[in-house]
């Protein structure tokens, strides 16, 4: 039998969906070996009347910030009708920030086992090898596209969207438009994004950019005739929070300024919901298309306001955290009429859910964390949902999360009960010995599972494939720095990148603490940015750390730069006027430290903000 029979055996009987195994239903490390690029040798089906599959997910919306939940102030009206018209996942969760859900969305294994377990450091790295939702699509003849957030390693090498398993891809790098790898200055309006993992310009606010990318993509599919999986991961209303004044004016007022934007940036994504269904609909691939909408983690701003009787935000382990809303709209795919359900899933389930409902084909050894939720929605019984055991958690310390089980909820040591105290106010672990222990024990099991597996991948810096690597202190392992407004005031960490390097030979680590596109000095201050919306951009009195985005730049007097690759070492002076200062190194293949600090004239170190790594040509 030749590689291809074997990876796709005649009888889809044999196809693995998500199912279960090992000690008390806790999945084993899986398939190893596998690696995602085996995907693009495989034979692409026939052209047939498969579902197309669209899968939209916002940023830092919580299940309060809809109209449809009941929300007193905002008003959704586009999104609370595509609420009608799905079915409901109303137990539905995802993990507490956006990293590790959108690993867990696009592998079916839980945060702890894919690599991607928390927003910054190397932390957000998807493992090597791993199938991709898009792989898996692409491989069973689908054309995929992205277009938004990736934040699974945006322009490392073996890390692009492009490199797994999106054929089309535009995005930005990192968690926000305001993360150091973006072009410098984006904010929202006519930036520069990453298009297969080169930069071009695009003309718009950020959410029309994305949803007029999906919507071409569309049409040309439509015209085609070719099954197509559209994921837009849209990074509104996710800090920093800028959006047309029309948008806003609507809270004006009624809510403080803050809330105004956040509010007013989930009112583009339901104007344009609106426009892209009618899209569908007009295209004629409504009927068979699986529409899903879910949100990443809870609410970011909104529980100021609103939290839908739940308690925590984004970050939390508590409910309103990692509890939020997934709708699937299939109106050909006899799913029956739109309905509520209360039972227990998660953001795993979905691509296994998928892949049954589409008829896809994956290699056998694939195994999920997660389970196909086909039965529940087609109305069949799936006893299976009344009995599991969940686990949220995106810290890779034991203990540092959440079981649940049924209404029970143990978040640490702490335990609740959803029918009595839906709000978490009330810890009973003392009165439920029992339920503690089966939740504990769970847990033991479920870290035993994962903890092989929580080394952070390394970043590989001189392939052919690109030569030259923009690390920042976003990637650090140590205290990052994770977005201009602290690099711009100053911020003084530093920590270091566990790297690979590809092939021997010379490598030029040139350091700046500016990006090269503004052309400023390294001891330079850089005027403060005004954005298209200034609203909320010099506001003094925020509480978030994503606003004011673009203060003015604090200059800094630095009179030297050291870096250490491995068992090296260099350090050179730094002149006024510097843009940049450059080392050279000769270095063999392998795993290494790389780690660069900037010496100040009064003795302080800190990291250089932005690393360029570039292997020589011979």
């Amino acid at each position: 039998m030749n590689m291809i029979a074997s990876i796709y055996p005649e009888n889809p009987s044999t196809i693995s969906h998500g199912k279960r195994r090992g000690v008390s239903g806790v999945l084993p490390f899986f398939a190893a070996g596998f690696l995602a690029f085996s995907c693009f040798l495989f034979p692409a089906p026939a052209v047939q009347a498969r579902p197309n599959v669209i899968l939209i997910m916002t940023d830092d919306q919580g299940f309060g910030d809809l109209s449809y939940y009941g929300n007193p102030i905002l008003k959704t009206p586009e999104l609370d009708k595509l609420a009608t018209q799905s079915i409901r996942l109303n137990a539905f969760h995802v993990a507490s920030s956006c990293t590790p859900t959108r690993g867990q969305l696009m592998t079916g294994l839980d945060a702890l086992r894919n690599g991607a377990t928390h927003p910054t450091g190397q932390r957000y790295l998807l493992k090597r090898g791993l199938l991709t939702m898009g792989d898996i699509f692409q491989a069973n003849g689908y054309r995929t596209a992205l277009y938004g957030k990736w934040h699974l390693g945006g322009n490392f090498t073996d890390f692009m969207p492009h490199e797994r398993g999106f054929e089309d891809a535009v995005y930005f790098l990192r968690g926000g438009v305001q993360s150091h790898p973006n072009y410098w200055n984006s904010d929202w309006f006519d930036d520069t994004y990453y298009h297969n993992g080169q930069q071009k310009a695009y003309e718009g606010y950020a959410t029309d950019v994305w949803f007029d990318l999906g919507s071409e993509f569309v049409k040309k599919q439509a015209r085609e005739g070719r099954p197509f999986f559209l994921y837009l991961p849209l990074n509104a209303p996710h800090g920093p929070y800028l959006v047309p004044d029309k948008y806003r004016e609507p809270y004006e007022g009624k809510v403080e300024k803050l809330l105004a934007t956040f509010f007013g940036m989930i009112g583009t994504i339901d104007h344009r919901m609106g426009k892209f269904l009618s899209l569908l609909d007009e295209t004629g691939v409504a009927e068979n298309t699986i529409l899903i909408y879910l949100t990443d983690n809870g609410t970011a701003e909104g529980h100021v306001l609103y939290n839908a009787g739940m308690r925590g935000r984004k970050g939390s382990l508590y409910e309103g955290g990692h509890r939020v809303p997934c709708w699937i709209r299939w109106p050909g795919g006899n799913l029956g009429s739109p309905r509520d359900f209360e039972a227990l899933t998660q953001s795993q389930d979905l691509l296994p859910t998928l892949i049954e409902l589409c008829g896809l084909k994956v290699p056998e050894e694939v195994k999920f964390d997660g389970i196909s939720l086909e039965p529940l929605l087609r109305g069949r019984p799936q006893p299976e949902l009344d009995s599991r055991k969940l686990v949220v958690q995106n810290h890779t310390v034991k203990g540092r999360g959440t079981v649940m089980w049924g209404p029970w909820r143990m978040v640490e040591k702490e335990l609740y009960d959803l029918r009595e105290d839906p709000e978490q106010t009330r810890d009973v672990a003392k009165f439920h010995p029992e339920v503690v222990q089966k939740l504990k024990e769970h847990y033991d099991a479920w870290w035993a599972s994962v903890e092989p597996g929580l080394e952070p991948e390394r970043i590989r810096l001189g392939s052919d494939r690109q030569r030259e690597t923009l690390l920042t202190a976003y990637d650090w392992n140590g205290r990052v720095v994770p977005n201009w407004p602290h690099m711009r005031r100053g911020d003084m960490s530093t920590g270091f990148y566990a790297v690979m390097i590809d092939q021997p030979g010379n490598y030029r680590v040139t350091l700046r603490r500016w990006p090269r596109e503004s052309g400023a000095g390294l001891r330079e201050a850089v005027p403060r940015h005004v954005p298209p919306d200034a609203y909320m951009a010099f506001d003094d009195d925020h509480r978030s750390p994503h606003v004011p985005p673009f203060p003015p730049g604090r200059g800094l007097d630095i009179v030297s730069a050291r870096v250490r690759v491995g068992d090296q070492e260099q350090r050179l002076p730094v002149s006024a006027g510097d843009q940049e200062v450059t080392f050279s190194f000769n270095l063999e293949a392998g795993s290494m430290e790389l780690q660069t600090w900037f010496i100040t004239g009064d003795g302080e170190e800190f990291g250089a903000y932005y690393v360029y790594v570039e292997r020589q040509q011979e």
